[in-house]
């Protein structure tokens, strides 16, 4: 492993979330992974998955490579994508700033997306639906009609409604839509919207266009890929392991001691999750 570039670590990213879902998509044959992703039906109260991130702290990690600086949110980049636009992609590429996948970023209610797509890593994976106006339903998101009044997360169901104000904070059914406070007026996630990731203009202009490669080694790789997938995710418990590091064994003696969990499962989204688990 001699060099690492952009479409590598976008490659990283890529197979990282997929160890995710797989990870957690050993459930009930009534889920397939993406359900489990973002949790059974949007209106009955389940348990969060747990993921356990492994790894890999051997000598091997302290390699040097070429990899690639970290994208800066504060700094604007050129390009041809829209920094006004929020892109989206379903099948885990990265998306063309060509492309007609998009909704403007003033249209996304969801808090729990908005930072990850605002600050870093600019990018967000969860389950979305945009409100079709004309026929009073929540539904998919659509590149032919990439101009809904409100598109919303599942994340935010029972937390966040239309602005911080709002106590109306589920999707409402028809009528009851957009959004309603009544639980038992709620649309269902499981019958509405896809798992999608978002990408903000100005990351993808980044992606494309700005990234500055630098010498590292690949455990530095692998903290900076694992932070971003962190900051990228809601709905999920999540713990910590190393393995293959020397220390004493127990009962005395030196040697590899195997795994250790040194961050307990925890929910993602609960105060300081985020910023203890990166640190």
């Amino acid at each position: 492993m001699n060099a690492v570039n952009s479409r590598t670590l976008s490659k990283v990213k890529q197979i990282t979330l997929g160890v995710v879902l797989g990870a957690i998509a050993a459930t009930p044959i009534l889920a397939d992974d993406t359900e489990i992703f973002v949790g059974l039906a949007g209106n009955q109260t389940s348990a969060k998955p747990n993921v356990l991130f492994i790894l890999d702290t051997s000598g091997s990690m302290s390699t040097q490579v070429t990899l690639t600086e970290s994208y800066d949110p504060n700094t604007t980049y050129t390009g041809s994508c829209d920094p006004a636009l929020t892109y989206w992609d379903k099948d885990g590429d990265t998306p063309d700033c060509n492309q007609e996948e998009y909704f403007y970023a003033s249209q996304f209610r969801c808090a729990a997306g908005t930072s990850a797509l605002n600050t870093t890593p600019g990018y967000y994976t969860n389950r979305i639906a945009r409100w079709d106006s004309g026929d009073d339903e929540w539904r998919k998101l659509d590149k032919d009609k990439n101009n809904p009044p409100h598109v919303e997360c599942q994340a935010d169901q029972g937390v966040h409604g239309q602005t911080d104000a709002s106590t109306a904070t589920y999707i409402g059914k028809d009528n009851d839509g957009p959004w309603t406070s009544n639980v038992n007026d709620a649309e269902s996630w499981n019958d509405t919207g896809e798992v999608y990731t978002l990408y903000n203009g100005n990351y993808l202009n980044w992606f494309y266009n700005h990234q500055v490669t630098q010498l590292g080694t690949r455990m530095d790789i692998m903290k900076n890929v694992t932070k971003d997938l962190i900051d990228s995710v809601s709905g999920i418990n999540i713990a910590l392991m190393r393995f293959d590091t020397n220390g004493t064994l127990p009962g005395g003696g030196s040697g590899t001691p195997g795994g250790a969990v040194v961050y307990p499962m925890t929910d993602i989204d609960a105060t300081g999750t985020r910023t203890a688990a990166k640190a």
